[in-house]
This record gives C-alpha cells, structure tokens and sequence, in this order.
C-alpha cells in the first residue's frame, strides 16, 4: 500500500514537473522568439551577403579505340594464365589506367590553377601550395557517371570564369594525356627497336651458318633428304635379298660351281659393297656417312629450329614497331568532349533556404533547451536548499 502511494506521488512530481517546464517555456516565450529572430536574422544577412555560386559542367567520354598489339599481347598472357589455372596471379585489369587518372592528377591541377592564378583569386598568395590547392579542389568536382561518361565541373561567383576553367581543365587534361603517351611511345620505341636488332643479329648469324653448314655436308632440307636416301636403302637391301633368292635357286638347279652362280654371287658381292659404301662413306646422301647421320641432321635441324623462332619473334615484334612510331606522329585525345561548359544561367549556391530554415529550427531547440537548463537548475538549486533546511 505504501509503495502504491510512493509510486502514485512520483508519477503526480514527474507530471507536475513537466507542467513546470511548459510553463517556463510559456513564461520565457517571447526570450525564445527573440533568439530565433535574432539567430535567424543574423545568419539571413550572412547568407545572402555572400555571392552567388554557379557550377559550369562539361561532358566527356573516352574514345572508343581498337585494342593495340601490346593490348593484345596482355590479353593473351591472361589467356594462357587461365588455361594453366593461374588466374590469382594474372593481372587483375587490362593493363591500362582509367581516364580520371589523369583529370585528378596533381599535374593538371597546378597547370590551371598556374594559368587562372587561383591564388590571386582566392586572395591566398602567401599560402603554400597545398592550400590554394585545397581550396581549389573544394569547387572541382569530377565524377564518372554510370554510363560510362564523365563530368568536370566547377563552382565560381563568375558563370563565365568557371565555364572558361572547366573547357581549359579538358584541354590541358588531353595535352598531359597525349605527353605521357608519346613518352610511353618513346620508351616502347626505343625497346622494340633494340629487340629488332637484336633478333637481325641472331638470325644474320644463324643464316651464315646454315649456309656453311649445307655446303659442308651437302644438306638442305633433312626430312626429304631422308625419305629420298631411306626409300633408296630400301631399294638396295630389297634387292640383295631377291638376288640371293636367285642365288639359292641356281645353286639348286646348276650347282655352286657353275658360271651362272658364280656371276650370281658377284653380283650379290657388288650389291652388298654399295650397301656399305652408302652406309660408311660419305656422298650418298650428302657429304656424310649414314652413320653420322643422325649427327648431322640433329645439328642442322636445331639451327634451323632457332632460325625459324626468331624469325617468328621478328614477326612478332614488327607491328608493334611500327605501332609505337605512328603513336609518335598522330595525335591522341584522353577525352572527347560531347558537351562544352556554357556559363550557366541559375546558381548553384548557396541554398539559402536551407541555412535559413537550418537556422530556425536550430535556434528554436536552443533556446528552448537553454530555457529548460536554467529552469531545471533552478528547481535543483531549490530542492537542495529545502532539503537543508527541513533536515535541520
């Protein structure tokens, strides 16, 4: 029973308490409206003192290209690193930088603000470059839209100041792009063409040996010259054997000591020492015996093996020597422009309404809970001092 009458005189102080505190803030209703005022007057002349912003934007996509040899060279190295299961280790993109790489660069960034003195035009000519930068960039605004286009655009008090830097910005983007190629090109350039002659060297020289060698040992072309020599020994040995068949049959019919055998015996002998001479001595088919053969035909196939790699290496490497010389001569564009920055006709800032009804709503809060604290500390300040006095 007690503790129901506790909780029921609790609940009437928590409700006698928040009566208090709307009263206070009755009480102090016109304090409250004048700080809203006075805050939101305040910050009404701050906002619309300041200039207007407006934000030229410019639209631009990649060109479309086909693919180079060395683009093509990468997406077969990808190709054969998949079939042999070593796609973690593969590289993970095409093998080229995304256009934005060179509209966020450092380089681009210094050249226009170099060329619009942003210093000057933010009064900061004795701040270090990393601020004017930085202030600089709080205006940029770059982005890459899902279509695959992208848009630069930049927020100045002047519509034709930053539809001018925006067009500039693109310009000089496009000539760091086409700096940085043509010193790609250079160094490919000047790689491939030692490569080349490189490749020249190895097979001038394999080709003066291959030809000493043919004229040494009389070779030219090793599968056909051993068909041609292979088919001939068959049609030696072949023959020995039918004339030793014979033989058999004419010693059978004659004896082995009748003329008719005995020219059929020389006969076999001839047979038998031209079988050996081609086997043992050279010139039968080339100026090497049969037995060094293999040898021979081992050594040449391996120097005509190299002969024909570098030859296709040299295939290999030709266009894309000529690729990396006409990259020198033509001119090459990062980005295609299909929307020029025009000075806008609408600012982009700054939202007043926003900051103004920000600066209400704020103001509002504040000053009721600057209302609320005072009360509550002086309720505080009273219950503490009525607890002194009634404990005395």
């Amino acid at each position: 029973m007690n503790e129901s009458k506790q909780e029921f005189h609790a609940n009437d102080d928590e409700r006698f308490d928040s009566l208090k505190i709307l009263a206070a803030i009755l009480k102090y209703k016109y304090f409250i409206i004048a700080f809203v005022i006075i805050v939101t007057g305040i910050t009404a002349i701050y906002w619309f003192s300041q200039a207007n912003y407006y934000k030229a934007t410019t639209n631009l996509v990649p060109p479309k290209t086909s693919g180079s040899a060395f683009e093509s060279m990468i997406g077969n190295i990808s190709s054969t690193l998949r079939n042999f299961g070593l796609t973690k280790i593969g590289p993970k993109t095409d093998g080229s930088y995304g256009p934005n790489v060179i509209l966020e660069s450092r380089t681009v960034q210094d050249s226009i603000i170099k060329i619009f003195d942003i210093a000057k035009r933010y009064e900061m000519e004795n701040e270090k470059e990393d601020l004017v930068r930085k202030a600089f960039e709080e205006n940029l605004d770059i982005s890459v839209e899902l279509d695959g286009n992208y848009t630069v655009s930049f927020s100045d008090k002047d519509p034709k100041f930053a539809a001018d830097l925006v067009n500039k910005y693109v310009d000089v983007a496009n000539a760091i792009s086409e700096q940085v190629f043509r010193r790609e090109s250079q160094v490919n350039l000047k790689y491939l063409e030692q490569r080349v002659n490189s490749t020249d060297s190895v097979l001038s020289f394999l080709t003066d040996t291959l030809q000493r060698f043919s004229r040494i040992y009389k070779i030219y072309e090793p599968e056909k010259q051993a068909i041609a020599v292979g088919e001939a020994l068959i049609e030696l040995r072949a023959e020995i054997i039918q004339q030793e068949i014979q033989l058999e049959l004419m010693k059978n019919r004659y004896g082995k000591n009748d003329p008719m055998t005995a020219m059929q015996r020389k006969v076999i002998d001839e047979l038998k020492s031209k079988l050996n001479d081609a086997e043992n001595i050279p010139g039968f088919s080339g100026n090497f015996s049969l037995k060094n053969a293999t040898k021979v035909g081992l050594e040449y196939t391996r120097m005509l093996t190299e002969y024909k790699t570098y030859t296709k290496v040299k295939a290999f490497l030709l266009p894309m020597l000529e690729e990396q010389k006409i990259n020198l001569l033509r001119t090459t564009y990062a980005f295609i422009v299909l929307d020029r920055a025009i000075p806008p006709d609408v600012k982009d800032g700054p939202k007043r309404s926003l900051y103004l009804l920000g600066a209400f709503f704020g103001s509002l809060f504040l000053g009721i809970l600057f209302v609320v604290v005072i009360f509550q500390y002086k309720e505080l300040k009273m219950r503490y001092y009525t607890y002194y006095k009634n404990k005395d």
